[in-house]
């Protein structure tokens, strides 16, 4: 029998935490593997501690994952659905966004940087010109000149895009005000993540009071989310948010504090780890290699008989297993475009579904609509009741094919034309192209007919479907 047994190493104190899994990974326990062990340890996401993670599975057979505060505080809001980047746009009833998303990040510590893949990847919309709707986001620190060069030497296709601005200044100084007075006008999203809880609380009010000012109080879809780290300051921070509820809406709000990051629902993701599975599960059924894929454990070993080397199949797996949990997560994003949380609506469209097989016609029509419900991908005549939800969902799946293109990019990935899939030594994938070009990439890999590229994005459209269920927003927003 397959016994689990979970040890939650959480004391704010790396080293001591490190020692302790030190002792535990020499006891008989673990040697022996009389359980499946998985290991919860408090510590940052540094390239040698991400290094030891992987290094304890490979050797051990335990499974260690490090619990990073300032990734928990920024996981807290994907888990909530009403703080994604969607509720701050305007979009129409084909599910594309036809407003700007403007963000704020001020700081560029660890909180910073997941926050800014965060919005990066969750603010990628389907435009109305078919191509990633307006979104900026400004980066403010006073060191950003010595912070940015690691950061981007990790993240190349981040070098040259136009979509962020990495500026070097001191919030509170002129030169910060006068930056400030520039974007004003446009700003949807902000998070204040300068290390000290009370500088956090302080820059979010007169940057509030800034904007309300400048604004006239046009503050509909406006807010500003502020990290604070001691939990002797939550009474403190409601207050602060309280206050500054407008019209019953919070323009400020509060995350990231001990006693509600270091919580089972984000500690261990049970439930959405299980919906990752249903991704993941659907991916393998479309691939019809004959796997039966559905642990962790399953995968980490098909990958390591596959891959050149144990880095590179760490690669794919981090890589593979994080964007189960993005679609997971990213269920709300594509709900609330859908419509679906009409239940009315919800019901038709789980009866419909997308239905797959190796059906292809006209491929080389790059502009079609591609006809899922009726069982086959084709670009022939869609009866005029069916038309507006093969739009709908062919939205969809190009708005994921965004996320999944934004995601990549922020895992340190490239594209590169003259692949034939992924290598995970360069970090290169020749489908970081846009949807158009994902017909020529996918004839030129040499793939079967029935793994054509853009049917896995309708796959993700056709789980979320299934998974959506209209409870989920409802109890986040009371």
């Amino acid at each position: 029998e397959d016994k689990k047994f979970s040890i939650f190493v959480l004391s704010d104190d790396e080293q001591a935490n490190f020692a302790d899994i030190d002792t535990l990974l020499n006891t008989e326990c673990v040697k022996q593997q009389y359980y499946r062990i998985s290991i919860y340890c408090h510590a940052h996401r540094s390239i040698e501690n991400i290094a030891f993670e992987k290094y304890c599975i490979n050797k051990y057979g335990v499974s260690l994952e490090l619990i990073d505060s300032s990734m928990l505080s920024v996981q807290s809001l994907i888990m909530n659905g009403t703080e994604h980047p969607v509720n701050f746009v305007d979009y129409n009833e084909k599910g594309i966004v036809t407003s700007d998303f403007n963000a704020l990040v001020l700081g560029f510590g660890e909180t910073s940087q997941e926050a800014l893949s965060f919005l990066y990847e969750y603010g990628a919309f389907l435009g109305e010109d078919g191509k990633r709707s307006n979104f900026h986001c400004s980066v403010i620190d006073n060191k950003m000149d010595t912070l940015k060069g690691t950061y981007l030497s990790a993240r190349p296709a981040l070098k040259n895009t136009q979509l962020l601005m990495f500026q070097n200044l001191s919030v509170g100084s002129v030169d910060y005000w006068q930056y400030i007075d520039h974007i004003v006008e446009k700003l949807n999203y902000v998070v204040v993540a300068l290390g000290d809880d009370n500088l956090n609380i302080a820059s979010a009010i007169e940057l509030f009071e800034y904007c309300n000012r400048k604004r006239n109080g046009n503050l509909e879809k406006f807010k500003i989310y502020v990290r604070v780290h001691d939990d002797r300051n939550s009474e403190y921070a409601k207050a602060i948010e309280d206050y500054y509820e407008l019209y019953d809406i919070k323009h400020i709000y509060m995350f990231g504090d001990y006693s509600n990051i270091f919580t089972e629902d984000i500690i261990i993701k049970a439930e959405m780890k299980q919906k990752a599975e249903r991704y993941y599960n659907t991916y393998e059924e479309l691939n019809k290699k004959g796997y039966s894929v559905n642990t962790r454990n399953e995968r980490r070993l098909k990958e390591i008989a596959t891959a050149k080397n144990q880095l590179c199949a760490d690669n794919s797996i981090r890589r593979r297993g994080s964007q189960d949990l993005s679609n997971a997560y990213h269920i709300h994003t594509k709900a609330k475009l859908m419509g679906l949380c009409d239940i009315v609506r919800l019901q038709e469209f789980k009866a419909k579904g997308c239905k797959l097989n190796s059906n292809m016609i006209n491929l080389e029509k790059k502009d079609a609509v591609l006809c899922y419900s009726q069982g086959k991908l084709t670009d022939v005549e869609i009866p005029k009741e069916d038309l507006e939800y093969e739009i709908l969902v062919t939205n969809m799946a190009k708005l994921e094919h965004l996320r999944w293109n934004a995601a990549h990019e922020m895992l340190g990935y490239t594209g590169n034309p003259n692949l034939k899939g992924c290598d995970e030594t360069t970090k290169e994938h020749n489908c970081l192209v846009s949807w158009e070009q994902l017909v020529e990439k996918w004839k030129n890999s040499g793939y079967d007919e029935w793994s054509e590229y853009r049917q896995y994005d309708y796959v993700v459209v056709d789980t979320t479907i299934k998974l959506y269920e209209p409870t989920e927003d409802k109890a986040q927003d009371q």
